[in-house]
């Protein structure tokens, strides 16, 4: 009797934590979300970011989401953790009266387009059987606990904003296979847990993938993120900043480097050697690009995208900084208390100096330069374009890495949401070495941003095979200098223009479908617009020359 005890206890206590950490693996890559907030780790602190998928190597030990902002009257406010076992700081479950995570949150939905479009087409049918995580989807919450009316999306067919599946009611997802998990930073910080004071914001965080598409091989090795965040409580904030946070760990973990991509929005880890532990030769990267932040300040006058462009319309928030962290040590390692987290967010180190372009580690104790906001740019920065500024240029040893990319300052009023959009980018490239990996994974950021931007993500899209217009062009490299080259996958007339920022046509021509170059000699370094026009589409892409 003791033994069937013993094995109903273990099968109850296995079967809690499957249903708290689930994985997408529908194309060559396998991740994990924990119902915590935790991304790519599980209860037991076992890291899920397989690629390729069931082979055991992994780039990503972990990632979390750090946030911090004031009050109106100057009270820092912030939730951040560099790991759980070192302090945790976000709960399963949406906020609540109690403060406590109810069991019914606590646990990570995983479900499948091709899951969604049997329930529209058999919900009424007899002997069909509502798979688990679309009758259980928590779309509403339960009001008399404190919880918003309103939670995860879902097509609301009859407008009375009840989630109601047994009626073909279907939860909002991306791509063909995703995970999503509610959570917030509310809990009892005078038992110790917790770092800084409660937000009592709410995460909403869904990991997608898609399936192989024939011509799309840059989608295989990517992972994307939608995260929302909502302002639960009475309190209004002012110099938000939210980072993404993410232990690298390319194979083995004690021999790697990090840079970032300014223009390109991202950050990234590689090997510090020709040869790995795990993957052996020509080891691989891997990026992390912000594919969408918030809508940017109007008239701020500020390079918010990194574009070359300010002030346009609808422009949002591309990352604000950059840091990277080796270990927990002196004024360059990693924070460890509420203030010290803020200034992270903000490229300050722990003792609240700025981080600056020296050429060095970017503490002005191993040098003075002036300031900035990307530690490891290499020459991506406008603002600092050289001398070129990587970790081996600046006498640094490959050991273990991790970094962040913030995003601010936003003000998050009681009541409002942010949404953040992300890619997990991997790239690998034979006989090219470490840095092959860092080439790679740029060329796929660039295809994958073409191409994320093309698709809708209306609820409503779930029910066609996928969200894939013809991907009509991509221009690269931008920043130009004395030429852009411009690929036009339509057969037909593309005819482009040329234009200055204050609207003169300088330039235009017709390009044929294929690859084209523009011919920029002449142009002088500053801000353009290219125009692409033909039958069904027009578009206009900011372009920078230098």
């Amino acid at each position: 009797m003791k033994n069937l005890v013993a094995l109903v206890f273990l099968f109850s206590v296995c079967t809690a934590e499957a249903q708290r950490f689930k994985v997408i693996d529908t194309n060559q890559v396998a991740a994990g979300l924990n119902a915590n907030g935790s991304h790519f780790w599980d209860d037991n602190l076992q890291s899920t970011f397989d690629i390729p998928k069931s082979t055991g190597l992994s780039t990503i030990r972990f990632a979390e989401f750090w946030i911090g902002g004031y009050d109106t009257l100057g009270n820092l406010y912030v939730a951040a953790q560099i790991s759980r076992p070192a302090g945790y700081d976000f709960r399963a479950g949406p906020i609540n009266s109690s403060g406590l995570t109810d069991p019914a949150y606590d646990k990570v939905w995983k479900l499948s387009r091709n899951q969604i479009n049997a329930h529209i087409a058999n919900y009424n049918n007899p002997g069909y059987v509502t798979p688990t995580d679309i009758l259980t989807w928590p779309g509403n919450g339960d009001m008399n606990n404190g919880e918003a009316a309103q939670l995860a999306p879902y097509e609301d067919l009859n407008g009375n904003e009840i989630y109601e599946p047994l009626l073909g009611e279907y939860p909002c997802i991306r791509g063909d296979q995703a995970v999503y998990a509610i959570y917030c930073d509310q809990l009892d910080e005078s038992i110790g847990v917790g770092i800084g004071e409660n937000l009592l914001v709410e995460f909403h965080t869904m990991l997608y993938q898609y399936t192989s598409i024939p011509g799309k091989a840059y989608l295989d090795s990517t992972i994307f993120n939608h995260t929302v965040v909502h302002a639960r409580g009475t309190i209004d904030f002012v110099d938000v900043y939210l980072a993404n946070y993410v232990d690298f760990d390319i194979g083995q973990f004690y021999d790697d480097y990090m840079g970032s991509d300014v223009q390109r929005n991202m950050f990234f880890a590689y090997n510090g050697n020709g040869v790995d532990a795990q993957y052996g030769v020509d080891p691989p990267a891997q990026g992390v690009r912000l594919l969408k932040g918030p809508e940017a300040a109007q008239n701020d006058s500020v390079y918010n995208n990194h574009n070359g462009v300010f002030d346009e319309p609808g422009e949002r928030l591309g990352l604000y900084s950059v840091m990277t962290y080796s270990d927990l040590t002196a004024s360059v390692g990693l924070p460890l208390f509420p203030k010290e987290y803020y200034q992270s967010l903000t490229a300050r180190w722990k003792d609240s100096t700025h981080l600056v372009f020296n050429g060095w580690d970017g503490h002005v104790s191993s040098g003075a330069g002036p300031e900035c906001n990307f530690r490891y740019s290499w020459d991506s920065d406008p603002s600092h374009p050289a001398p070129f500024w990587d970790e081996v240029a600046a006498g640094q040893g490959a050991v273990q890495r991790r970094g962040h990319g913030s995003v601010g300052p936003m003000t998050l009023p009681a009541g409002s949401k942010l949404e953040f959009d992300y890619a997990y980018l991997f790239g690998r490239k034979q006989f090219f070495g470490p840095l092959g990996g860092v080439t790679r994974i740029k060329e796929v950021s660039d295809s994958v941003a073409v191409w994320w931007n093309q698709q809708n993500y209306s609820c409503s899209s779930l029910t066609i095979s996928l969200d894939e217009p013809e991907l009509v062009y991509s221009l690269f490299p931008n920043p130009a200098s004395d030429r852009v080259t411009v690929v036009v996958n339509r057969a037909g007339r593309t005819e482009w223009t040329l234009i200055s920022v204050d609207g003169r046509v300088l330039k235009a021509g017709v390009f044929k479908g294929g690859e084209n170059q523009i011919d920029l000699q002449g142009v002088a370094s500053g801000s353009y617009f290219l125009k692409l026009a033909g039958e069904g589409f027009e578009k206009v892409e900011p372009l920078v020359v230098h």
